[in-house]
């Protein structure tokens, strides 16, 4: 159907109404039946009901504008194609009018179908304007009697802009409360990875300083030795490729690089001989030790006394070595 032309035209209410190509281009572009499904009505009834069919889609040519009817119900088309209702008229939303539906822009308000008015418009399909509510706009253009080609049963539909907002707004609500709660549960979840994550590596780090602390008491490496080589296992631990250190033709599987270091450390003899050297059994009967100072040597009680505590300091702290431990004690 042909809605309307780009032309000057006067309502009923002699007011100027310019139609031009770019506000018949805004229509059709503003129109959306999903936010406001245009009626067809009789005459301009101030609420747009009773609607007997539905404006659907909307198209701007050089022509002018297009639209096509749909659910129509068959009384009102059959009064049409009796010449009734000859003429019809586009009521729609200026630009800026409060109640268009999208906001700023020109929205089509209803099609309204008329009998006696005369047409206004020539030249294009008898088209006339007419006038409606104040400041809104009505075009109006003769109806053929076959303008509606296609018989749909009437659909009882009410538009409820402010019901559809008010969903919506819930709907969106709805969807924020449910991503505040899923991000809560995600932050949750990876708080307890990492309490979880801390709790591994703290054991995994105690279980090399006892290691280390092992090979110390074993006289394998140096008490000063512990951490250093606690530290070294630990960066050790957390490398995932396989280091290896056998020969080029071992049929062994490679070890990883902490592993392979545990091994080595535990089988290295200790740095002390801690066992007894000169026995008698040893050394024979006849081969007595004599300990006793040489003849005239006299013993410097005050550098033993100072090795005495030197000896205690560090018996109380076991990774210091004796250097510091006699600088700690003021020697």
């Amino acid at each position: 159907m042909h809605l309307a032309r780009p032309g000057r035209f006067t309502d009923l209410h002699g007011q100027d109404v310019e139609v031009t190509p770019a506000l018949l281009a805004q229509l059709a572009a503003s129109y959306d039946p999903a936010v406001y499904r245009a009626p067809l009505v009789i005459g301009h009834p101030k609420t747009n009901s009773p609607a007997f069919g539905w404006l659907g889609a909307v198209q701007a040519t050089a022509a002018g504008l297009f639209g096509t009817p749909t659910q129509l119900d068959p009384a009102f088309v059959a009064a049409v194609r009796d010449a009734r209702y000859p003429h019809r008229s586009l009521s729609f939303w200026p630009a800026g009018h409060p109640g268009s539906p999208v906001p700023g822009q020109p929205y089509i308000r209803h099609l309204g179908v008329l009998g006696a008015t005369a047409p206004a418009i020539p030249g294009l399909l008898g088209a006339d304007l007419a006038g409606a509510a104040t400041g809104v706009a009505c075009v109006d253009l003769a109806l053929p009697p076959d303008a509606f080609t296609s018989l749909e049963p009437l659909m009882d539909e009410t538009i409820d802009l402010a019901a559809r907002s008010a969903a919506l707004t819930a709907r969106e609500t709805a969807a924020a409360a449910q991503a505040a709660a899923l991000a809560a549960t995600q932050a949750d979840l990876e708080r307890r990875a990492q309490a979880l994550a801390d709790q591994e590596a703290a054991a995994a780090r105690a279980a090399v300083v006892a290691f280390a602390t092992g090979l110390a008491d074993a006289a394998r490496i140096r008490p000063a030795d512990i951490q250093p080589l606690a530290e070294i296992l630990v960066r050790l631990e957390q490398t995932a490729p396989a280091v290896c250190f056998a020969a080029p033709d071992a049929a062994a599987q490679p070890a990883a690089a902490a592993t392979w270091l545990r091994t080595w450390l535990a089988a290295q003899p200790p740095l002390v001989e801690l066992a007894e050297l000169a026995t008698t059994a040893r050394a024979g009967a006849a081969a007595a030790v004599d300990f006793a100072a040489p003849a005239g040597y006299q013993v410097d009680l005050l550098q033993l006394a100072l090795h005495a505590k030197v000896r205690a300091y560090q018996a109380a702290h076991p990774t210091l070595t004796y250097e510091a431990a006699l600088a700690a004690v003021g020697g």
